[in-house]
């Protein structure tokens, strides 16, 4: 398990062995917003030979403007920059995994939002639109499926709905009453990881799926395929965003 508080992390690690004693979790410390960070949490990854499944699940929301180490404006440098980084330093042990094991059990899933539909396009100039990020990860994943279904591996991006959890305590402008009423329409985070783990897992995903795009169904349904926005369903925008991000990347080394 990947984060970057450790606190949390290992409060969520006992949460899961008080629940299932046998499992097995390591916590790896990463911070998305720092590409020392996320090549540190590679390499303390890789004495593992196998990886079959890579859940791209960080984010921030609503913060105030800031840049990340590297200068991205910080929610597309943590939600798409950091992601970026870490998906092409584990795609080695990624396509080596596959080679021994059926097609369609490795895959790659990046974790997106409704909020990619408030952005008509990515403009490389000015990386200052905080629901960019969102749109980036669709248009990532789709650009990547061309380049992993050789290796028989299925990548794809969801919107896991509109969740209950830390991320909007960052949001201003509202209220206690509008914020208590708005719980209400949100869902809580167990069920919001129900379709994170159908793509991740489900046997009903196959390989003609890749780089598809997978929202919720229903209170507990697991996924549906379903269409994103005219920008993220765009081919050449995602084969731009997949060349400038190899750019900037090695821009510092990488």
């Amino acid at each position: 398990m990947a984060a970057r508080s450790e606190p949390k992390a290992l409060a969520a690690i006992q949460d899961i062995k008080s629940k299932v004693p046998n499992a097995k979790v390591e916590f790896i410390e990463m911070d998305l917003s720092s590409f020392s960070s996320v090549k540190k949490g590679v390499d303390d990854f890789l004495w593992e030979t196998k990886l079959h499944v890579l859940l791209n699940n960080a984010g921030v929301f609503c913060l105030p403007y800031s840049k990340t180490a590297e200068g991205f404006e910080i929610q597309f440098g943590t939600n798409h920059m950091g992601h970026f980084l870490l998906t092409k330093l584990l795609l080695p042990t990624l396509i080596s995994t596959a080679k021994a094991c059926d097609p369609g059990t490795v895959r790659i899933v990046n974790v997106s939002s409704l909020a990619h539909n408030r952005t008509e396009t990515i403009t490389f100039d000015d990386m200052h639109d905080e629901n960019g990020s969102k749109l980036a990860n669709i248009l990532h994943a789709k650009a990547l499926s061309k380049r992993v279904k050789e290796h028989g591996i299925i990548t794809m991006s969801l919107n896991p709905g509109i969740i209950h959890s830390g991320l909007w305590e960052n949001m201003s402008g509202i209220t206690s009453p509008m914020w208590e009423i708005a719980k209400y329409c949100f869902t809580t985070p167990e069920v919001g990881a129900y379709t994170n783990i159908f793509c991740s897992a489900s046997p009903k995903v196959t390989m003609e799926d890749t780089g598809d795009y997978y929202v919720p169904v229903g209170v507990k349904g697991a996924g549906k395929m379903h269409k994103p926005s005219v920008a993220a369903s765009d081919d050449e925008l995602a084969e731009k965003l997949w060349e400038w991000s190899e750019t900037e990347v090695a821009k510092h080394g990488y």
